[in-house]
C-alpha cells in the first residue's frame, strides 16, 4: 500500500522508473496532468513533499506544467461557467450558514451546453465559501435518481 502518494500517477511513475523505462515528454505530460487532476492543483490534504518531488521530476522531464496546469485548472468552457452560475444559484445554506446544498438537475446541463463528463470536480464549489463546514452537490441521473 502507498501512504505517502498524494495522486495515483505517483504510483505509475514509481513502476516506470523501477522498471527502467524512459519518461518521455509525452508520458511525462500525461502523468503531471494526473498529478494536478487528481491533487486539485496541489491543495489535497494528501499532497506530500513526494507529490512535489515527483511533480519537479516530471517538469525535468519537460512535462509543460504551464500549459497543463492552465488548461485543468484555470481555463474554463462557457458551459462550465453556466452550469456553475446555475449551480450556485440554487445554494441553500441552513444552521446558519455552516451547510450548504445545490442542486443540478438534467435541464440545467442542456440549458448550459454541457455533458455530465463536463462537471467533473464541480462539487469543489461549495468547499470554497467561508464558513461551510458541509457542502453537498445533489445532481439528476438520467433515470430519475439523484445523486
Amino acid at each position: 500500500m502507498e501512504t505517502d502518494c498524494g495522486a495515483c500517477s505517483e504510483i505509475i511513475y514509481k513502476i516506470i522508473k523501477e522498471m527502467g523505462a524512459i519518461v518521455t515528454k509525452d508520458i511525462a505530460d500525461l502523468l503531471y496532468t494526473a498529478i494536478v487532476t487528481d491533487a486539485l492543483c496541489f491543495r489535497t490534504t494528501d499532497t506530500r513533499v513526494q507529490t512535489f518531488e515527483t511533480a519537479a521530476e516530471l517538469c525535468r522531464a519537460r512535462a509543460d506544467v504551464y500549459r497543463i496546469g492552465r488548461i485543468n485548472t484555470f481555463i474554463k468552457s462557457a458551459g462550465r461557467m453556466k452550469i456553475e452560475r446555475i449551480l450556485r444559484d440554487s445554494f441553500h445554506y441552513t444552521c446558519d450558514g455552516q451547510i450548504v446544498t445545490g442542486i443540478i438537475m438534467l435541464k440545467d446541463l442542456e440549458t448550459a451546453g454541457v455533458l455530465d463528463s463536463d462537471i467533473e470536480g464541480i462539487n469543489s464549489l461549495v468547499e470554497q465559501i467561508e464558513g461551510v463546514r458541509i457542502g453537498v452537490t445533489i445532481r439528476e441521473l438520467p433515470d430519475g435518481r439523484m445523486r
